[in-house]
């Protein structure tokens, strides 16, 4: 069982999942082991043997068992309508097979390319988030956050980033 979760972690799905479900095999009175399958159902979207795994599960003789796997399986149950909601909204909103956007497409803005990013080591000094959509970010920078050589407001909009310095006195 540790192979088959090493196995997912590491990216390699399919092989965790054999693992698994090998374990299974060997010990399918295991019901952790079923449970354990079950997730892994889930992690690989894969909802519907999940669902079977959970049902059964639910038969169990061990109260937590029955539990765990009537959490898990409303929860697949979500997921498997939230998978079929986003399966309908794409469809309703895809390009069709010419070419020609449907009526309801949207336009996607991207921001330009502004260069390699820029770091600013600091103290926050404080948070704004007053007015929505965007935050304020004022930061103190120097080696002695009392005695800083720079401080600035970094606020995060829509538009993106945007740094200005803090007026006021600064201490030297």
């Amino acid at each position: 069982m540790l192979l088959a979760f090493a196995q997912m972690n590491g990216g390699d799905n399919e092989a965790g999942l054999a693992s698994i479900q090998k374990a299974v095999a060997l010990s399918p009175r295991n019901e952790t082991y079923q449970l354990n399958l079950a997730q892994m159902y889930l992690g690989t979207r894969k909802v519907d043997q999940a669902i079977a795994v959970l049902k059964a599960l639910q038969r169990s003789s061990n109260p937590l068992i029955v539990q765990r796997a009537g959490d898990a399986l409303e929860q697949a149950q979500r997921f498997q309508a939230d998978m079929k909601e986003t399966s309908s909204y794409i469809a309703a909103h895809a390009t069709t097979q010419t070419g020609d956007p449907s009526p309801k497409s949207e336009t996607v803005a991207t921001r330009p390319n502004q260069g390699p990013p820029k770091f600013l080591k600091g103290v926050i000094q404080g948070i704004d988030c007053s007015s929505p959509p965007a935050a304020t970010l004022t930061i103190a920078s120097g080696k002695n956050p009392g005695r800083c050589r720079c401080l600035i407001a970094l606020t995060y909009s829509s538009s993106g980033p945007t740094v200005s310095p803090v007026p006021g006195p600064r201490k030297k």
